[in-house]
């Protein structure tokens, strides 16, 4: 990849050449990375001060020496405080000498942070990986902090698109990456630029952000989570972040993003059997009573076409072995025969709780107390086995009708942790699981229940649209409106 569409993937405003601009300069336990858009301090393992060099404006400032918050994540869900021994200078290649590194240490734990600048997109990139010799180890946290909330507020791309400003009275929160932070990146947004934070991640790296406030501050803890079982996980692989700045509003880094997923998550071009979802104009919800005289009633604001019928009450039996009712194939039939288009729902992190295969794969967790022993257990989707026959079991219901979509329903969230059997992780597993779909029913269009970058090239429907009663689109909306019909 060329520089030049490295650069235009960011956005233009971002990218800018650092090799007469970029310096750093060391002081002890204090770092000063300076490029043509920002200046970062670094005070141990922590960014305590940062200012936007395009604009002028300080985003985040501070002297006093406070409890470090970058540090170890525990199985138990503890956090380690980590101390640093001091910067030194690194290099990467004779060519690249604008890089530095740390030693974090905690009992029993090691980290070590590397600070380099992207010479092409002008990030300052911070790269982190630690290791335990004792107890276990969860996750690593980087800490940024010191946030003016008198100048500037965090937009974090949740279902509902988060913003956090000096109004908020939360004292502390936590987003994971994907169940809760859909996109791998955040904004801080000042009166005339702002601040982004973003990973260029394919190797489906678990992660997430804390915010602690603390009076007119806000702190941010930047978390690498580790994928496998806590009780048996060593180490914490290696992970990016890079930080940028921007002159003008957060619609700057979000145009810039929407370039980097595009890349990241490619979305092929659909074969011809696919090529109805782009005319869709409504998405309907199916009584389970429903006939081919309600069909014949139906409101004709929009032509057959252009709808598509969501017939939830399909099968008469669950995931993995469904089948077919023999009301919902005519339903089908007729539906078909009319013009409309139908999307089943199908469970792809649920199985029935009589399934002879569930020995074969690993729970998630026991169901809720009092839940019914007949009710869905939950799998994970890094299983081979389970992939295998959710595929068999719906090749087989669709042997007669079948629908123009398919629904993810269960699939706003996935297990942070690995398959005991696989070792993929249930985000890993989760894309690869949709991807199998696709390629097995390739006439199909996939449509989800939730939605995150890592499904992008996969799905065209996602149910759960942000609030309409938002005056203007929330960030999480103008990453994905391209992308997806929402309903």
């Amino acid at each position: 990849m060329t520089p030049f569409l490295r650069c235009l993937l960011f956005s233009m405003t971002l990218c800018v050449h650092v090799r007469a601009s970029a310096e750093m300069t060391i002081d002890g336990d204090r770092l000063t990375v300076t490029t043509k858009a920002l200046r970062i301090r670094f005070q141990g393992g922590e960014i305590v001060e940062i200012t936007n060099r395009l604009t002028g404006a300080p985003f985040a400032y501070g002297t006093r020496r406070l409890p470090p918050v970058t540090g170890f994540l525990t199985a138990d869900d503890q956090s380690v405080p980590a101390r640093s021994d001091g910067w030194r200078r690194g290099r990467e290649g004779e060519d690249k000498p604008e890089a530095a590194q740390t030693v974090l240490k905690g009992p029993e734990y090691t980290a070590w942070l590397n600070v380099r600048i992207d010479r092409e997109t002008d990030d300052v990139v911070l790269g982190l990986w630690g290791e335990s010799s004792g107890p276990a180890i969860a996750g690593l946290r980087l800490a940024l902090r010191n946030l003016d909330l008198s100048a500037g507020r965090l937009i974090l791309p949740t279902a509902d698109g988060t913003t956090y400003s000096n109004k908020d009275s939360r004292i502390e929160a936590r987003w994971t990456y994907p169940n809760a932070w859909l996109a791998g990146m955040l904004v801080w947004e000042g009166r005339e630029g702002g601040l982004v934070v973003y990973a260029r991640d394919t190797t489906f790296t678990a992660r997430a952000v804390q915010l602690r406030r603390r009076e007119g501050y806000l702190d941010l803890g930047l978390e690498t989570l580790a994928s496998r079982r806590r009780e048996g996980q060593t180490s914490v692989p290696y992970f990016e972040w890079r930080i940028n700045a921007f002159r003008g509003a957060a619609s700057v880094p979000i145009s810039g993003y929407r370039g980097v997923m595009r890349f990241l998550w490619p979305r092929a071009v659909p074969p011809d059997p696919r090529l109805w979802a782009g005319q869709i104009a409504r998405i309907v919800e199916v009584p389970s009573s429903a006939n081919q005289a309600w069909l014949d009633h139906l409101p004709a604001s929009e032509p057959p076409a252009r709808t598509l019928l969501v017939l939830r009450d399909w099968a008469d039996s669950g995931s993995p072995e469904y089948r077919m009712k023999d009301s919902a194939a005519r339903f089908i039939g007729d539906a078909h025969s009319k013009g409309f288009y139908v999307m089943v729902p199908i469970a792809v992190q649920h199985a029935l709780a009589g399934w002879r295969g569930l020995t074969d794969v690993m729970r998630l967790r026991p169901n809720s107390a009092g839940a019914p022993e007949s009710d869905p257990v939950p799998v994970h989707p890094g299983s081979a086995a389970w992939r295998k026959a959710l595929i068999l079991g719906l090749t087989r219901a669709f042997e007669g009708e079948k629908p123009d979509a398919l629904l993810i329903d269960d699939a706003s969230t996935v297990p942070l942790e690995a398959d005991v059997g696989t070792g993929v992780s249930g985000l890993e597993g989760m894309t690869t699981l949709v991807r199998d779909l696709q390629s097995k029913f390739s006439d199909m269009v996939l449509g989800s229940n939730g939605l995150y970058e890592t499904l992008l090239p996969y799905v065209r429907f996602a149910k759960g649209r942000p609030s309409p009663e938002q005056r203007t689109p929330s960030i999480t909306e103008a990453l994905f409106q391209d992308f997806v019909i929402w309903f």
